[in-house]
């Protein structure tokens, strides 16, 4: 069923009004002529077609404007994709019929047939543009693009204006469905617009959006794009960005780094080499990286969960054996007080590769007497309220080579992790150790020794989820897609995202092996159906494995990864 489009129709009066204007621009008479015309081709010869009908202009003082005829060299009206002066002429309009989308549809067929204003190449005037060519803005492959972005499109010539619809000019976002935006064409500098509209104001934050360009589109001498032409760009930020920055700030870890191999243990960002090439990390590793790490804030009624990822270019899990990209991760779990906005720590998590272990802080998650570690509600082990920074900044051992990830003064399931006592505690003789924090400035290692180092933190979600995209074609960064298995519930529903698609490992060429995974890939567990969760949906995944004393609620304020947002619109969720 088709329905009409206002703004189409007003772009198509004001089009129809300025050919005639442009002919009617100065008094004339109605002449005899033989009937309704619709340009000068219509009338005889010497004639021209003035405000629908055949005859000789009286101008006045003023030039009229020539009529084409059998003038091959004469303009008539101009295009509606010209500049005024450019001779070209539009011919007459085409019948056509707003469809449901808002577009138009000049046949049922939907061949297009009709929808050009065919100019005449003989009445055209004879300039030369050069071959069609083009400027997008935002260029391809951009990041951080404001939402309410206007997308240009600059030609290099007058372009045919009725080749501009929906149907040929589609906005979609990853893996969704084309959006609308409001098309415009500036004819003076040949630039054609997409501006948000009232209905949508706004793209999705960081998220992948492609520009898909017709080959149909057309330029007034005819000439076509000639293939489909496609644009991808990032958007940056959400709100509340700001304010989850401040928080994974507060609670950003102080790591205990032992270093046996510069370049395989000091961890950094994926384009320390300013590329965001994978294949080619291992090969260009540093003697030392400057220090970065990347942070994920989701939020509940009740709480925040603050995920902290460190990635370092290759490990070295076994003697003699170098595996491409590792990542070691950190979730901090923070409770939401009314007296104060970075809340207050109660229990932590870390992962690297299959292992994932739970973690308390000593006199600060249990009330008197709670009993919480039997079963499989298990703590492995309890941080020394000592070894917490400012009551929010847990300690992190992470060892040398294979980046096995545990406490500085506990050890992990299956071995020693990080020593407990000795000169060096919790450095291992014979290996330097580095002792990180946060700060507003990376550090890089000047491979001397123990050092203290500062850290940066960057977004996971500019950096990862918002190039989730990228599993094809020229600029590879992830290899392939997973597809996500919500966990199932009692009535045999399942909590949210079931189905959804998450770049699955960064890209690698080692026959060897890659530790690339990222925490979409990896479980808290050995169990297949909980791969991912931990991460994805984390109140579902800490309020299976911990007994919180507290109200812990499994509804989001707000989670991107399963497309969620309630700021503002649930008691607990501030805007």
């Amino acid at each position: 069923m088709r329905s009409s489009n206002p703004l189409l129709a007003r772009y198509l009066l004001a089009l129809t009004l300025g050919i005639t204007g442009a002919l009617g621009a100065c008094s004339a008479e109605d002449p005899d002529g033989e009937g309704p015309c619709r340009g000068d081709d219509d009338c005889a010869a010497g004639e021209q077609c003035v405000e629908g009908a055949c005859g000789t202009a009286d101008c006045g003082d003023a030039p009229c404007p020539e009529g084409s005829g059998d003038d091959a060299d004469a303009g008539g009206a101009p295009d509606a994709g010209d500049p005024e002066d450019s001779g070209r002429d539009v011919g007459p309009l085409p019948d056509i019929t707003p469809d449901d989308a808002g577009g138009v549809d000049a046949a049922a067929d939907g061949s297009g047939a009709g929808l050009d204003a065919d100019a005449d190449a003989e009445d055209a005037e004879d300039i030369d543009y050069g071959p069609l060519a083009w400027e997008i803005v935002p260029a391809d492959r951009a990041t951080g693009v404001p939402q309410d972005v206007t997308i240009e499109v600059r030609f290099n010539q007058p372009m045919n204006a009725l080749r501009f619809i929906p149907r040929n000019i589609r906005l979609t976002p990853f893996d969704g469905e084309p959006i609308e935006r409001t098309i415009a064409y500036d004819a003076e500098t040949f630039t054609l617009s997409l501006a948000p509209t009232e209905e949508q104001p706004l793209l999705e934050a960081l998220t992948p959006h492609t520009l898909r360009l017709d080959d149909l589109i057309q330029a007034a001498s005819g000439e076509t794009l000639g293939e489909p032409v496609f644009a991808t760009f990032a958007t940056g930020k959400a709100g509340d960005a700001e304010r989850y920055a401040v928080l994974a700030r507060a609670y950003a870890p102080v790591v205990y780094q032992e270093v046996e191999s510069g370049t395989l243990d000091t961890f950094t960002r994926v384009d320390f080499d300013d590329d965001f090439d994978m294949t080619n990390n291992q090969e260009r590793a540093l003697p030392a990286h400057p220090s970065f790490a990347y942070y994920d804030v989701i939020e509940s009624r009740t709480h925040h969960f603050i995920t902290y990822a460190f990635y370092y270019p290759a490990s070295a899990p076994r003697t003699g054996l170098t595996y491409e990209h590792d990542f070691v991760f950190a979730q901090v779990v923070v409770q939401k007080l009314v007296d104060d906005p970075l809340g207050r720590l109660r229990v932590f998590r870390t992962v690297y590769h299959e292992n994932a272990l739970n973690w308390a802080i000593e006199d600060a998650y249990h009330a008197p007497g709670f009993v919480v570690d039997e079963g499989e509600r298990r703590i492995e082990g309890r941080l020394l309220a000592s070894a917490v920074e400012d009551e929010r900044r847990v300690a992190l051992f992470i060892e040398g080579g294979r980046h096995a990830v545990c406490l500085p003064n506990a050890s992990t399931v299956s071995g020693p992790c990080a020593p407990a006592d000795g000169a060096r505690a919790p450095f291992a003789d014979g290996a330097a150790g580095l002792t990180l924090r946060v700060a507003d400035a990376p550090d890089r290692w000047d491979g001397n020794g123990d050092a203290a180092v500062n850290y940066l933190l960057l977004s996971f979600l500019e950096t990862f989820w918002a190039l989730r995209d990228r599993t094809e074609d020229a600029d590879l960064l992830f290899s392939g897609e997973y597809l996500y298995r919500a966990p199932a519930l009692p009535d045999d529903t399942r909590r949210p995202g079931n189905g959804r698609a998450f770049p699955a490992t960064l890209l690698s060429d080692n026959v060897d092996g890659s530790f690339g995974e990222l925490p979409f890939r990896l479980s808290a567990s050995l169990d297949p159906d909980e791969t991912g969760v931990w991460f994805v949906d984390p109140a579902w995944s800490l309020g299976a494995a911990y007994a919180f004393p507290e109200s812990f609620s499994d509804v989001y304020c707000y989670n991107p990864y399963l497309s969620i947002d309630n700021r503002g619109q649930l008691d607990g969720c501030a805007p």
